[in-house]
C-alpha cells in the first residue's frame, strides 16, 4: 500500500494521472476528475501515529524498536471535548494543493489504493487564504502564525522543527506533527467588542502588532499584554513551534443553529514533550481564548524526512 501511495503521489505532484485503462468493462485506474488540470502545487505529507508501532501492547508489524522517542498521544487536557472517532490513527496523510479538486482527487485515490489493506478513520477538509508575504488570518480575523518568523532560517528550523540525531535513523530530519481540531464559537465571538477581542489575543486585530508594539513582527514585551491573553501565555512557555494552521467549516448544529467552524491547528516541532505539550497545558488552563473555543480532536504523528529517489513511504521503518 505504501509503495502504491508513493507512486501515485509522485505521479500526481508532477501533474500526471494514472492510465484510465483500455478495457471499458473494468473500472478505470484513475478517477479522472483532474484530467486537463495542472498539479496546483500538490504536496503529500505522511506521518505515523503511536498505534502504528504499538497498539494495546501489540507490535503488529515488528517495528516497535524503531518508534521515535517522543511519539505518544497528546495527554488529556482541561476543558477539552475530544471525540475519539476523529482523533488519532495509525497513519496520517496531509494533502495540500492550490485547487480543492486536485487535493480531493489525491485523497480519493489514496483511499481507493488502500482498499483491503487499510480503512479510513476520519477525514477533515481545511483551507487557508492570504496575500503573498502576509500572515494568513483565522476565522476570528486575527493573524495566525506570526511567531514563525522567529525561526525563519536554516538554523532556526534545525532548532525548532527538525528531529535530531538522538532519534531513530529514519526519523532524523523529520518532524513531529501535532494536530488539534478547535471549534470556534463564532456567534459568541461576533458579539464581543473589538477591545475585548484584542485583549483576548494581546494583539491588534488589523496590524497584528502585540500590545505595546507598532508592527506585527516587533519584539513582544509580555509585561504589556493582558495576563491571560493568548500571546502572553505563548511567550511565557518560552518555547517555539512551527504553526501551519487551516480553517474549516463543516455543518450547522441542528440544536442551536450555530455554524460548526473553526481552526485545524497543526504544528511541527522537534520535541513535542518539551515544546508543544507544556504550551498546550498552559493554554488550556489559563487562556482567555478558552471562552470562545472547544478542542474536539487530537493527534500526534511522526513524519519522516522527505523521500530520496527510489524510496517509498515508510521504507526505512519497514526494512530496517
Amino acid at each position: 500500500m505504501l509503495k502504491d501511495w508513493t507512486r501515485f503521489c509522485d505521479l500526481s505532484a508532477k501533474g500526471g494521472t494514472m492510465s484510465l485503462g483500455d478495457n471499458p468493462l473494468v473500472p478505470p485506474t484513475d478517477t479522472g476528475e483532474t484530467l486537463e488540470l495542472p498539479p496546483s502545487r500538490l504536496t503529500a505529507t505522511l506521518g505515523f501515529g503511536p498505534s502504528f508501532f504499538l497498539r494495546e501492547g501489540v507490535d503488529r508489524f515488528g517495528i516497535a524498536p524503531t518508534m521515535p522517542l517522543h511519539l505518544k498521544d497528546i495527554p488529556r487536557m482541561a476543558r477539552e471535548n475530544i471525540d475519539p472517532g476523529i482523533s488519532g490513527g495509525d497513519v496520517c496523510l496531509q494533502i495540500c494543493a492550490d485547487d480543492q479538486q486536485v487535493a480531493f482527487h489525491a485523497v480519493r485515490n489514496l483511499i481507493r489504493l488502500s482498499t483491503g489493506r487499510a480503512s479510513l478513520k476520519w477525514m477533515q477538509e481545511g483551507f487557508a487564504s492570504g496575500t503573498a508575504g502576509q500572515t494568513p488570518r483565522n476565522l476570528f480575523g486575527f493573524k495566525d502564525g506570526t511567531a514563525n518568523q522567529l525561526h525563519d532560517s536554516a538554523q532556526g528550523h534545525d532548532e525548532v522543527v527538525w528531529a535530531g540525531n538522538d532519534e531513530p535513523s529514519w526519523m532524523r530530519g523529520g518532524s513531529y506533527m501535532a494536530y488539534r481540531k478547535i471549534q470556534m464559537k463564532l456567534e459568541s465571538w461576533d458579539r464581543t467588542s473589538l477591545s475585548d477581542q484584542e485583549a483576548t489575543f494581546g494583539r491588534s486585530k488589523v496590524s497584528g502588532a502585540a500590545f505595546g508594539a507598532h508592527a506585527e513582527f516587533d519584539k513582544v514585551d509580555a509585561a504589556k499584554l493582558p495576563e491571560r491573553s493568548h500571546v502572553r501565555l505563548a511567550k511565557e512557555s518560552k518555547q517555539q513551534i512551527h504553526r501551519r494552521a487551516y480553517s474549516y467549516t463543516d455543518k450547522v448544529d441542528p440544536r442551536t443553529g450555530n455554524v460548526d467552524a473553526g481552526l485545524l491547528f497543526i504544528s511541527y516541532q522537534r520535541d513535542p514533550d518539551r515544546q508543544f505539550v507544556p504550551m498546550l497545558r498552559l493554554m488550556q488552563n489559563n487562556d482567555a481564548l478558552n471562552a470562545y473555543v472547544s478542542h474536539v480532536a487530537s493527534a500526534m504523528f511522526a513524519c519522516p524526512a522527505g523521500l530520496q529517489p527510489g524510496q517509498y513511504f515508510g521504507q526505512r521503518i519497514l526494512e530496517s
